[in-house]
């Protein structure tokens, strides 16, 4: 992914910008689930309830900001990282970036919904949950000479490790699969190890037509989908 380019502001020195003219700096991205599940560890190793809830949801919001862009890197970061009393938006950066500039792409790119559904249900998460790190390899299925995968992408697609990568990241920032702790004592203490953190289907509490809520797998939402992009089969 690439991320912004260019100058903002009046910070930038005239030297700096004699050497270099807006558009000309980029730097690229690469973000896995490893990573990804290191800096949720972390979050999870704050010492309270409240610390964790924040960290964790500031961690998600970054997620989505990297791979699921809405607005302007620029303007983005500027807003995030800005004095909020003296911040004022400039506007989007006008193509500088990879967002303004539509070369950004899709992490994981379109795939069906139907067998995707169908893998997590029957394949996946058929015995409630999974160690998270062992989640890419459960998708790759290189042991049955990657059926699940093709079977998600269409049997003609390459699939390199980044999709499958980005799939995971994206069903994690979109609450369809939820990430805890597998002995929840571990919480705010420096013992979580990767092999702790496990990962299941999420739930959500739906509005009955005749007033009574009920429960419902986030897969079954279609609302829970605005992320993805799908094919047909």
């Amino acid at each position: 992914m690439d991320g912004p380019a260019g100058q903002r502001g009046a910070g930038a020195g005239a030297e700096y910008e004699r050497a270099r003219q807006p558009g000309e700096n980029s730097y690229h991205m690469y973000i896995n689930v490893p990573t990804f599940l290191s800096m949720w560890i972390r979050t999870q190793r704050q010492p309270t309830k409240e610390l964790r809830s924040r960290h964790q949801s500031q961690l998600i919001d970054q997620l989505t900001a990297f791979i699921c862009p809405a607005q302007c890197y620029h303007s983005a970061i500027e807003e995030q990282f800005e004095n909020p009393a003296t911040y004022s938006n400039r506007g989007s950066c006008g193509g500088m970036c990879s967002y303004c500039n539509q070369t950004n792409g899709d992490c994981c790119g379109p795939v069906s919904k139907e067998r995707l559904i169908g893998a997590l249900n029957a394949n996946i998460f058929s015995r409630a949950s999974v160690q998270a790190d062992q989640l890419v390899s459960f998708i790759t299925d290189k042991a049955h000479k990657n059926r699940l995968s093709k079977s998600i992408w269409g049997a003609s697609a390459k699939v390199p490790a980044g999709k499958i990568h980005g799939l995971v990241l994206k069903l994690i920032l979109s609450n369809l699969i939820d990430l805890r702790l597998a002995t929840s004592d571990l919480a705010g203490t420096d013992k979580i190890k990767m092999k702790d953190v496990v990962v299941s289907l999420s739930k959500v509490t739906l509005p009955g037509g005749d007033g009574v809520s009920y429960d419902d797998l986030a897969i079954n939402v279609p609302e829970m989908w605005k992320h993805f992009k799908f094919i047909e089969h």
